[in-house]
């Protein structure tokens, strides 16, 4: 069995709403053979745009759920759910989602803190905003700090750096 990202964490699962909501879409709206919901989360950022993560056998026919029956901003939060699968390589989509504006921060601010991502989102945050001090070519390009201080949460960045 694989690890969930909870356990990486030290954190609880608590009972999502939104996952029971994404093992029905995953019905309604096949994918390719996906063995997780996180392949299939893949498979939908895929579709939308979001392609730093790209399954190893490409599918073409592949119709993802609307936005209105699965905002973008879900999708990013449910790839960062903790009973997930831990895969650091997903968590990379719903950067992607979120650096390239895909989603409105107020809408994820909400849904995160339905989910109880706070936490995993302002990881990425920090991971961003560090990768954008040591690569100065990406600091004018992500606005991390002004669009994720969730909780009122500091987001610092620890550059290596002294």
């Amino acid at each position: 069995m694989r690890n969930i990202l909870a356990q990486r964490l030290g954190i609880a699962c608590h009972i999502s709403p939104l996952r029971f909501k994404l093992k029905r879409l995953a019905n309604e709206y096949p994918a390719r053979e996906s063995a997780t919901l996180e392949e299939w989360l893949v498979d939908v950022a895929n579709a939308r745009g979001a392609r730093v993560v790209v399954p190893l056998i490409a599918i073409s026919d592949f119709a993802p759920p609307p936005e209105d029956k699965f905002s973008n901003e879900e999708l990013a939060v449910a790839i960062c759910q903790p009973q997930g699968v831990d895969n650091p390589q997903i968590l990379r989509l719903a950067a992607q989602l979120i650096s390239a504006q895909f989603v409105d921060v107020e809408k994820l601010k909400l849904v995160a803190r339905r989910e109880r991502v706070e936490r995993v989102l302002a990881d990425l945050a920090r991971q961003a905003l560090r990768e954008c001090l040591l690569s100065r070519k990406f600091r004018n390009s992500l606005s991390w700090r002004r669009r994720l201080s969730l909780n009122g949460l500091p987001i610092r960045v620890d550059t290596g750096k002294n």
